[in-house]
């Protein structure tokens, strides 16, 4: 699907130009981006922590092109897409209409369900990073293998639908211009952020518009069932505490307060007894306290270094300004 008016050589210029290789990704994130001007035109480098993060991603694009950003090409763990700015001089009050026809399109990449190996995995994985103690993963695994065989359908997913994350680029289309969060899941997953943060990120008018309008073109009515929403959402809930394991620093993950509360949809989803969710409680304290205040030691001491820079800099009558202190 590459729109190969680039060469490899011109990928790699573009790469070389974004300085990302240069750059360290945040540790409360997997990926950055940058933006480049070459040759008169503008594109999104984005480079990830791992080369193997992109495969569902380019996978996905491949088969709906027409949904997102052209992609030209991948170097290493970097992507490249064209940098779309949105033609339209001011955002319409109202996107819902359009956010539930991209999800409609993207259902149509079908995939195969999730295995229960691969799921097996990543319970290993989430209990090696202290998210779950073994028993709380064992009724993980026991409630996927039970609820997995009701999904009728399984596709391509955006699981962050929210209108910041489109444009309408110079050719009329109404695309993705951050494909990050494609992921392969339960149909309705694209839903799961906008259903729990209506009233939020978005009105609750909004969220019921795009959700008809998905569930009606799809002639798709299992979203309105609580067991099946139960379980999209503690998919949802597994996605993000997976991507946490994987690239994101224990100091930047105990704190975070949308962690604590993604473990709570998965205890409910699996109806965890009281005991269970009070040990879970305690298990999840005790790394907590103890990341916080290692992230504190970490500003102090990179506050102190800043602090002696700017001594030694103010010798020279520089202000104290350019310092923030």
């Amino acid at each position: 699907m590459n729109n190969n008016d680039l060469s490899y050589g011109d990928l790699e210029e573009i790469v070389r130009r974004s300085k990302l290789a240069s750059r360290e990704i945040p540790e409360h994130l997997y990926s950055q981006f940058s933006v480049v001007n070459y040759n008169q035109k503008h594109y999104k480098v984005r480079k990830y922590r791992e080369k193997w993060r992109t495969d569902d991603e380019i996978s996905i694009i491949r088969r709906a092109p027409h949904l997102f950003a052209p992609y030209h090409g991948r170097i290493a763990n970097y992507l490249v897409y064209d940098f779309v700015e949105d033609t339209r001089s001011e955002k319409p009050a109202s996107q819902a209409q359009e956010i539930g026809t991209f999800l409609v399109e993207l259902a149509s990449v079908s995939a195969n369900p999730i295995s229960a190996k691969e799921f097996d995995h990543w319970c290993d994985e989430l209990q090696e990073a202290r998210f779950f103690r073994p028993r709380t993963a064992d009724l993980i695994r026991e409630y996927f293998t039970r609820r997995c065989p009701e999904v009728s359908h399984w596709n391509a997913e955006y699981i962050d639908a929210v209108p910041k994350n489109f444009a309408v680029d110079e050719r009329g289309r109404f695309v993705s211009i951050d494909a990050k969060h494609l992921h392969i899941g339960p149909r309705g997953l694209g839903l799961v952020k906008l259903h729990h943060q209506r009233n939020r990120l978005i009105s609750e008018e909004e969220y019921q518009k795009t959700r008809d309008c998905f569930c009606s073109r799809l002639d798709f009515h299992q979203f309105s069932d609580p067991d099946y929403l139960n379980f999209v959402s503690f998919f949802y809930c597994m996605v993000g505490l997976l991507e946490n394991a994987r690239f994101i620093s224990p100091c930047i993950s105990f704190n975070a307060a949308r962690n604590q509360w993604r473990r709570q949809i998965i205890l409910d989803a699996i109806q965890a007894p009281s005991s269970m969710r009070w040990i879970e409680a305690i298990a999840w304290k005790i790394p907590h306290e103890i990341s916080k205040a290692r992230l504190f030691t970490r500003r102090a001491v990179n506050y102190s270094k800043r602090l002696a820079s700017a001594h030694s800099l103010l010798a020279l009558g520089l202000p104290n300004e350019l310092f923030g202190l």
